[in-house]
């Protein structure tokens, strides 16, 4: 395996670079609990391939794009999971069985395929069966801790991601190193950082309006609008290039920040007046009844996106709770970590699912005061 875990080493990218070459269909996927970077990420550099001549798939598991993210060109085109992975090839010897008749029908979920050879003489043994191969033949993970957590697109296709090889890029240490070629880029503000230093390398006659347009939506989420710790003067410079590139700077920030529904600002206000947090233990939450969403008339989507505002208004917090109450009287939780913390270890206590930065799980037979006192008070104590 090939790690870089400080800056892109010319050999790392050169190894990209040559598997690059030799791939003619890549995949490119990235966790099922994605940010803006992974998925403006994961367009940006699989328009990169486009050009590059590669015909290229992006898939998430069950993906719905937020409406936030509605403005990035072919957003649509992400997939929810992966289609006709494989082929199996039959192969029939007709030197001297000729046939003079091939046609198929579906019967009870059978597929039978008929063969009318010109003689009675057909040797059965001239029938094969063989096994193609995959459809792709590269992988791309973009801003994935894990294979666990792209979900059911690794869980349903194991042997795939087992045979083909994965170049993984990430900028958290929390990543597990899985890949064949691991670019895991603590330096690096973002993923969108690291695929804009890819691009360098593979040629900045590719870059165009819309590519700088996904890199720079990738920064600016990411980096909450560069007021994290860890913006360094290169990721400004890059945020500067892509500028000049054509980045469609005003349409990002409108689109991210300033397009909010008046149900989704409802419900953010709510958010804001419950807001609470520990200085001492960088932890921020706050609680969302059930009345609270029939006065505000709001979804489910519109209420992850008041997490991930939650999130992107927190730079001072390792450790983001949401609360919120269903209809059903459950309480749900959100927990969100950066840096080393893991959001799973955390709220172990409480069985939960999800991945090391975000996890999920339910509390039953609390109100939203009980279950608010608890979670935090169980919280601190691994914090």
């Amino acid at each position: 395996m090939h790690q870089i875990n400080k800056s892109m080493s010319f050999n790392t990218l050169q190894q990209v670079h040559e598997n690059v070459n030799k791939s003619d269909r890549p995949l490119i996927t990235f966790r099922r609990d994605f940010n803006g970077d992974a998925l403006a990420s994961s367009l940006g550099l699989a328009k990169i391939l486009e050009k590059m001549g590669k015909k290229v798939d992006v898939v998430c598991d069950g993906f719905k794009y937020p409406s936030q993210y509605k403005f990035l060109p072919q957003i649509e085109k992400i997939q929810p999971q992966i289609n006709e992975l494989k082929k199996i090839t039959l192969a029939l010897d007709i030197k001297n069985s000729p046939i003079s008749d091939l046609n198929y029908e579906i019967v009870d979920d059978q597929l039978r395929i008929h063969i009318t050879p010109q003689s009675n003489n057909f040797n059965f043994q001239n029938i094969k069966t063989s096994d193609s191969g995959y459809k792709y033949d590269l992988i791309f993970t973009i801003n994935t801790p894990d294979l666990n957590s792209i979900g059911k697109i690794y869980e349903n296709n194991a042997d795939f991601f087992y045979h083909t090889p994965i170049i993984n890029i990430d900028n958290l240490p929390q990543n597990e190193s899985y890949g064949q070629i691991n670019i895991v880029d603590l330096v690096s503000s973002s993923t969108a950082e690291i695929i804009f230093n890819l691009l360098e390398h593979f040629g900045k006659e590719y870059l165009d309006e819309n590519i700088a347009t996904y890199l720079l939506t990738g920064l600016i989420t990411k980096t909450k609008s560069f007021r994290v710790p860890n913006v360094t003067p290169k990721t400004l410079n890059i945020a500067g290039q892509l500028l000049v590139a054509g980045g469609r700077r005003e349409e990002i920030i409108k689109n991210l920040y300033h397009n909010k529904n008046l149900n989704t600002l409802k419900l953010w206000g709510r958010v804001l007046a419950r807001i609470k947090n520990d200085k001492e233990k960088r932890i921020v939450w706050s609680t969302l009844s059930q009345q609270d969403f029939i006065a505000a008339e709001t979804t489910d989507e519109e209420l992850m996106e008041v997490v991930f505002e939650l999130i992107a208004n927190s730079p001072e917090a390792d450790v983001i709770i949401m609360l919120h109450e269903k209809s059903n009287g459950q309480i749900m939780v959100h927990v969100y970590s950066e840096k080393n913390i893991n959001s799973l270890q955390v709220s172990k206590i409480y069985n939960p699912h999800g991945t090391k930065d975000l996890a999920e799980f339910k509390i039953k037979g609390k109100n939203l005061v009980e279950a608010e006192r608890e979670v935090i008070e169980n919280i601190k104590q691994f914090v």
